[in-house]
């Protein structure tokens, strides 16, 4: 008599208590969307890294930002999840090299470039801004007022 062949159970993406972990929703281009408990997550590659990103809202958000970031992976672009944190001072500097080297402008007007840009690295190191996408409209006012009167 010939052997039974026992296949494992397929992953129905339901715990013995019945919540929802990692279900696979839907896939957009090379971007998968699963659901776990209440939230949506995409799953993607880029860069030779996994990516897991968190998606708020609905089903319909999930599907909206996978097709996002699938036609960024397409075009070979950097996913719109993918923001990386820049401090002011990396900022500057990265400024100060391309007004000198892309832009070529004067030296005295680099100069004068330099000199405001230093207040402000000093403004962000005096109230603790420690990147730049921090910087909103009260730090903006906070600067003119620093910057106009003699008392930072």
């Amino acid at each position: 008599m010939a052997r039974q062949q026992t296949r494992p159970v397929p992953h129905t993406g339901q715990t013995e208590r019945g919540n929802t972990r990692d279900l696979k929703v839907e896939r957009v281009g090379k971007v998968t969307i699963y659901k776990r408990g209440a939230s949506y997550y995409l799953y993607y590659r880029q860069n030779g890294r996994t990516e897991r990103p968190k998606v708020e809202g609905n089903l319909l958000a999930a599907k909206t930002t996978a097709a996002n970031v699938a036609a960024a992976l397409a075009e070979e672009r950097p996913s719109p999840l993918s923001f990386q944190r820049t401090e002011p001072s990396s900022f500057v500097a990265g400024y100060l090299d391309f007004i000198e080297h892309v832009q070529g402008l004067a030296w005295r007007s680099i100069d004068r470039y330099r000199a405001a840009l230093d207040r402000f690295v000093d403004f962000c190191n005096s109230v603790p801004i420690t990147a730049i996408d921090h910087v909103g409209q009260i730090q903006v006012e906070d600067f003119v007022r620093c910057s106009t009167s003699s008392a930072c």
